[in-house]
């Protein structure tokens, strides 16, 4: 705890890094609640089909564009990138609300989806570029700890809060909301003093923002093979997205099973989300001193302990092992954006960090995905013993390459 309280008052120190942990928050809520505003409304026009759709098109698109979306946008200020992201999803929902409140086609619905998922795939690398530059080495791990504390509350709190005006109010309202907290984000987000980019970024050198998807790819996995620690980050964070992409599918048949009702999965949810923000906070002295073996070893146990949700016949041990899921998931978090910020050149961390936001939705999607098809052949206790398995296997790997890898707290030019 006494760490937790000086992570916080190391942070919140800082009036720019205040201003950024808002900014985060209030762009976070925005997203929840335009997931939860589009689904009500493509669900009640258009049923499961249409819902289908959306979600692909929210995977689909950052995973494919992220990586030039980084590289490109890293020609560009993080906090005018981001801004211009937030100004456009603002403007096309406020559109969208107001045309919805009116009976909109679902084809108006579909386009201001692609319109905002294509902004967002501009924003996160750019934003993960703005954490970066505002921090010194020495403080990236608190300010990382408490980012995810933050996102972690705002992801419990923020769908609840959808749910309660879009059943007061309507779906309508509640993206006329959405767009008003992507307005507020970009008023807090234009307060934050942020350098801009090196001359490396606009002149024209090897990771200047030119070309496309495949050179951007070329040098994030450059930049992942002059450092094994790059490596590990991005396989152990590649493995945890797995698991909790498999998780959404997973959790449904484990509340029924354990509890005799699927309304318990709101329980499973809130369970996980308490040992998230736990681990966030425990993470902290992980990634201060670059604990790639333990971050590791972490996802291993989380894998160990999604095979274990076939035995959770009893609502009070699944509780127990969601928790213990969200704290293994989560105490190496921190752990990922230090070494990306620590040991990627500025040059090329464009590059990776749209890597890493294309990494994080193709794993959660793939996991699903593959959660989905093995439980629909041969149960879903089944479902969560490949899935373990695949975690627990994918991590090893992750912690036998990171043996012997130097700590290193400044920035190593990959």
């Amino acid at each position: 705890m006494k760490e937790t309280l000086k992570n916080y008052r190391t942070v919140l120190a800082v009036p720019d890094a205040r201003r950024m942990i808002a900014a985060d928050a209030l762009a976070k809520a925005g997203d929840w609640l335009l997931y939860v505003a589009i689904s009500l409304m493509l669900f009640r026009s258009s049923g499961v089909a249409a819902l289908g759709l959306f979600n692909a098109i929210r995977i689909v698109i950052p995973v494919l564009l992220s990586p030039a979306a980084g590289r490109r946008g890293s020609r560009y200020r993080a906090r005018d990138v981001m801004a211009v992201a937030n100004i456009i999803r603002a403007a096309v929902l406020g559109v969208t609300a107001l045309a919805a409140a009116n009976g909109a086609p679902v084809v108006l619905l579909m386009g201001s989806v692609l319109v905002c998922t294509f902004s967002t795939a501009w924003f996160g690398p750019a934003e993960r570029r703005m954490q970066r530059d505002l921090t010194g080495p020495q403080d990236r791990a608190a300010v990382f700890a408490v980012l995810g504390t933050t996102g972690t509350l705002v992801l419990v709190v923020a769908p609840a809060c959808g749910a309660v005006v879009s059943s007061w109010l309507s779906p309508s309202a509640l993206l006329g909301m959405t767009a008003v907290l992507f307005v507020l984000a970009t008023t807090v987000l234009l307060r934050v003093s942020c350098p801009l980019p090196p001359a490396a970024a606009t002149s024209g050198a090897e990771d200047s923002g030119k070309g496309g998807t495949v050179r951007a790819l070329r040098s994030a996995l450059a930049a992942a093979s002059a450092d094994r620690a790059v490596a590990v980050a991005l396989i152990c964070q590649a493995a945890a997205c797995w698991t909790v992409g498999a998780s959404l599918v997973l959790l449904l048949p484990v509340a029924q099973q354990a509890a005799g009702q699927d309304t318990a999965l709101g329980w499973l949810t809130a369970s996980i989300g308490l040992g998230s923000a736990l681990g966030m906070l425990l993470g902290a002295p992980v990634a201060q001193r670059q604990q790639l073996a333990r971050g590791a070893t972490c996802i291993v146990v989380l894998g160990m302990l999604v095979a274990a949700l076939a035995l959770a016949d009893a609502m009070a041990v699944a509780l127990l092992v969601t928790f213990a899921m969200g704290l293994a998931a989560n105490i190496p978090e921190p752990l990922y954006w230090t070494v990306y910020g620590n040991r990627v050149s500025e040059e090329r961390s464009g590059s990776v960090y749209g890597l890493v936001e294309s990494v994080i939705s193709g794993t959660m999607t793939l996991g699903g995905a593959v959660a989905g098809v093995v439980a629909g052949s041969f149960g879903p206790a089944a479902a969560a013993v490949v899935v373990g398995a695949t975690t627990v296997a994918v991590a090893t790997a992750g912690l036998r390459l990171g043996r012997g890898v130097r700590r290193d707290a400044e920035v190593v030019t990959v």
